[in-house]
């Protein structure tokens, strides 16, 4: 296959230097990471915390991804108290600290693992993905996912994260696998660069299957394809069809299934159903054996 250049991330929007903080924040910069200190203005309503403190650091290049990264860290503290949970509820009155970690690079190697490629144009390539193969390199799985089998497959030997990408910060359908991390990175080849905002490696990616589910992909070869594809899938222009087994018969035949669910708290590995936690996901079903 010829090279591809897949996305190539435009400069990180910096934040002037002399710009004046607003009086009950207190935020740092450093070898450390960002460090944010405020108090919840009186007047909001209730929000996630994970949203809140996002919202506050958001210009400042820090995406809710991390920002959850440090919750589960525990890093933040509501009130002098440490939270976990990023769904946890804050209200006008609580005073939010947090510490924002720096993150290092995460590069993608090309490596020779076959790919079942049902169809490829210079644009786009579809890809089967087996049952459990990762999607994409993060934390715990730099290697042998289906981002490391695409670079080789296209000829390009390494990518490196650089930055967020607009388009996925509208695009919360962008993941079937995560349901509170919305941001995904656009990427660049090339040598590590200094203002590495996220540590998870996605060239190409428009939207991600669990590790355990085979199925395909759609993988964008350019940024107009990858985003003409991010904006059907924000749009819901195109269909997913997933085949499941089930014990014993459902009934009705087909039916409209409607259950929130979240990470399971005891492993963070699978979803459950958890009603009360705020999403909700429907689904069409229906027997066809």
């Amino acid at each position: 296959a010829s090279r591809s250049h897949f996305l190539r991330a435009s400069r990180p929007r910096c934040v002037s230097s002399d710009a004046v903080a607003e009086p009950a924040l207190a935020r740092r910069g450093g070898h450390a990471g960002t460090r944010l200190e405020e108090a919840v203005p009186a007047a909001e309503g209730r929000s996630r915390v994970d949203a809140w403190i996002s919202a506050r650091l958001g210009g400042g290049g820090v995406s809710r991804a991390r920002v959850q990264a440090s919750i589960r860290a525990g890093l933040v503290a509501v009130n002098g108290r440490p939270v976990s949970k990023v769904s946890h509820t804050v209200k006008g009155g609580d005073k939010v600290s947090c510490t924002v970690s720096e993150l290092q690079p995460l590069r993608a190697e090309a490596e020779d693992i076959p790919l079942d490629i049902v169809y490829e144009d210079e644009h786009l390539l579809v890809v089967n993905k087996p049952a459990h193969m990762v999607v994409h390199p993060a934390p715990g799985n730099a290697n042998g996912t289906l981002v490391n089998a695409i670079l080789h497959h296209c000829k390009i030997s390494t990518f490196t994260c650089l930055a967020r990408s607009p388009i996925y910060d509208e695009c919360p359908e962008s993941s079937d696998d995560d349901v509170d991390v919305f941001d995904v990175d656009q990427f660049t080849i090339g040598e590590v660069s200094s203002e590495v905002r996220e540590a998870i490696v996605r060239p190409g990616i428009v939207h991600r299957l669990d590790k355990g589910t085979s199925g395909l992909l759609v993988v964008a070869k350019d940024e107009h394809s990858h985003a003409q594809l991010a904006e059907q899938f924000k749009l819901h222009t195109i269909s997913r069809v997933y085949i499941s087994l089930t014990c014993g018969v459902p009934s009705p035949n087909s039916a409209r299934i409607e259950v929130p669910i979240s990470r399971d708290p005891n492993n963070r590995t699978r979803m459950v159903a958890a009603p009360g936690s705020g999403h909700r996901y429907a689904k069409h079903a229906a027997s066809i054996k």
